[in-house]
């Protein structure tokens, strides 16, 4: 994976395609871990994402597909 060194929040369909997991279970992740934060100006609900939960989502999701 990689990504631009200037870019420093990245949006769930970024995370999803970056990581190639589909984005409910970057949304479960989100949840269950506490990553990735609302901005005040989301009308929407979608969660921002920095480098480091970028990181931490791919070191995760592989122990994830194991387990199910």
């Amino acid at each position: 994976m990689q990504i631009k060194a200037k870019q420093d929040v990245f949006l769930e369909e970024e995370v999803a395609r970056l990581v190639s997991i589909p984005i409910e279970k970057v949304r479960s992740l989100a949840q269950t871990r506490r990553l990735g934060s609302l901005p005040s100006d989301s009308a929407g609900g979608e969660r921002v994402y920095s480098a480091s939960d970028l990181a931490i989502i791919s070191f995760l999701y592989p122990r994830c597909r194991e387990s199910t």
